[in-house]
């Protein structure tokens, strides 16, 4: 199947750690080929390294976030494309958040249990853990090497970045018109996401409360 242009875009923001993969999953599987669900590209890596310098910075650059933006679409080849990429999610152009084609979601999710999920993340698999530890602007607040520190100092430093980040994902995506907010407990005990996604595409999917508490993997909601 060619790509394609979507006719509509649903955009999941989150700092990570906030059931993301479990999310695209549930999507993929239960959602009609009228849907192109995206986790991760090959350029999210990179997405993310520079969404972090533009917020240091204080810069916008948004002829780059288009250009990311529009990698992102190469991989579309259906009607609506979900997007629920945690290290794309700073890299969002102007006129995507404007339009009305377009529904920006923000899951958050209590900074304590972010940092405490994130700190063992980064030291579950080698790739997280060389990320974490020794490329530059990889994590807002956080530093090459820091991760290496004590237990404690560097979870609050994790606690803090999730501040920063879903302070920032509210008042830079606030301005869109279908924009909404959602904490990742309330996202898997509800009917949120089914409510969500049917108005949004006016489709009438179906979410299995069972579909909801399985985790995508051993740390996924810890």
């Amino acid at each position: 199947m060619q790509n394609k242009e979507p006719e509509k875009i649903m955009i999941f923001v989150s700092t990570g750690r906030c059931g993301t993969v479990r999310l695209s999953q549930i999507l993929q599987s239960r959602l009609s080929e009228k849907f192109t669900v995206l986790h991760q590209t090959k350029i999210s890596r990179l997405a993310n390294i520079i969404g972090n310098i533009l917020y240091y910075t204080r810069s916008d650059f948004n002829f780059i976030k288009k250009i990311i933006f529009r990698n992102l679409l190469k991989h579309n080849k259906s009607d609506f494309l979900i997007n629920t990429d945690p290290l794309t999610a700073m890299m969002i152009p102007d006129d995507i958040i404007k339009s009305e084609n377009v529904c920006i979601v923000h899951i958050y999710r209590n900074s304590a249990d972010f940092a405490k999920s994130f700190y063992k993340f980064s030291r579950l698999k080698k790739k997280s853990f060389i990320a974490h530890n020794f490329i530059p602007f990889w994590q807002i607040n956080i530093f090459p090497l820091q991760n290496w520190i004590s237990d404690k100092k560097i979870i609050r430093r994790y606690e803090k970045t999730a501040d920063i980040k879903n302070a920032w994902f509210i008042k830079k995506y606030k301005s869109n018109k279908h924009f909404d907010t959602v904490d990742m407990k309330t996202m898997f005990d509800s009917d949120f996401i089914e409510k969500k996604i049917n108005s949004f595409f006016n489709t009438n999917f179906k979410i299995n409360i069972e579909d909801l508490k399985i985790k995508a993997n051993e740390s996924e909601q810890k």
